[in-house]
């Protein structure tokens, strides 16, 4: 039974005469909605369409399908066997990478609230393009939260299950990521972001050295070590420097510890000759483009329902699943 079969009770239940409008013109409300302010939603409407719909029916129908569309993600089947790897790595082409990472926006109830996203996509959609600074993704499949890691993990899940056989993580550093990623898909590919363990090692240096020629002959040193695989020699190189205040060392003891708890993800040199991306510029470029541009704007106070609704169509939409999306206000209408 398809996920629109399964929530069809619901949906008819709550919608059915609901909104005096076609289906088509709901999806354009909900498309609207999802990008831009309600105002400026119904401002662009009458501009493009002459149709009048106000900012408030324009918030009520995008809310509403918000809702279900969360629904509907909550449905889908997980899958409780651990996946399956075969003794040869994965040829590029059959990699989906699994990325995770969040961004803050401001709600009434709680303040800044961290919004976790996660974004996963075959290797075959990543499009290299020498002549521009960056590569091109064609095709990804978002899940956005506001809530706990377990909650979203448990959806995010929900989207890996049917790559897992050759789901490679790449993320930061945070426990919770890498503790699940242990629980659920250790025999899958690890790696952590490479910018971010070169981030940690200039701000290590950065209190260690005060000539900027020699920190920065030292960092690119450690650069070269880490993309060789050598991230034990560049722990003994962190820890052989002379350190004369309890700050150095403090950061030095927190630089020892995240590359030890990460070593196994840091072989990028191994990485590399397998082809495979080493950096997560994909979720943090996807931060800002599936929730900061819509959910952070100036002045903006969300409530934790409204803006998870929100984000529920903006990652339906950003995941090319707009039919769903229509076949779910079809069904209502």
């Amino acid at each position: 039974m398809g996920d629109i079969e399964v929530n069809k009770r619901h949906v008819l239940s709550k919608a059915n005469g609901h909104f005096a409008m076609s289906a088509y013109l709901q999806n354009l409300c909900c498309y609207e909605g999802a990008n831009a302010v309600f105002e400026t939603a119904s401002a662009t409407l009458h501009l493009m369409l002459g149709i009048d719909v106000t900012a408030k029916q324009i918030e009520r129908i995008s809310h509403f399908y918000g809702e279900e569309m969360g629904k509907l993600q909550d449905v889908s089947p997980v899958s409780n066997t651990l996946p399956e790897t075969s003794k040869q790595p994965s040829q590029p082409s059959q990699v989906y990478y699994a990325m995770m990472d969040g961004a803050m926006i401001f709600t009434r109830e709680d303040g800044w609230k961290e919004v976790k996203l996660g974004r996963g996509f075959s290797a075959a959609e990543h499009i290299k393009r020498p002549e521009h600074k960056r590569n091109l993704i064609l095709q990804s499949e978002y899940i956005g939260h506001i809530g706990t890691h377990t909650d979203f993990l448990e959806k995010f899940d929900r989207l890996i299950q049917p790559h897992a056989k050759e789901a490679v993580f790449v993320c930061d550093g945070a426990p919770w990521i890498w503790n699940w990623v242990d629980d659920h898909y250790l025999r899958n590919t690890q790696i952590l972001d490479y910018f971010h363990a070169k981030e940690h090692l200039c701000e290590f240096a950065e209190s260690c050295f005060d000539d900027k020629k020699a920190r920065e002959k030292w960092i690119k040193e450690q650069e070269n070590l880490l993309l060789k695989d050598a991230v034990k020699q560049v722990i003994n190189n962190i820890l052989q420097l002379p350190l004369t205040t309890e700050m150095q060392q403090k950061k030095q003891k927190a630089l020892v510890n995240y590359y030890q708890t990460n070593a196994k993800r840091m072989i990028y040199g191994s990485f590399r000759k397998r082809g495979l991306l080493i950096g997560s510029g994909p979720i943090e470029a996807a931060n800002k483009t599936v929730i900061q541009q819509r959910l952070k704007l100036s002045g903006q106070r969300w409530t934790l329902s409204g803006a998870q609704q929100i984000l529920n169509l903006r990652t339906t939409f950003f995941s090319n699943q707009q039919q769903k999306l229509l076949n779910c206000i079809k069904m209502a209408a």
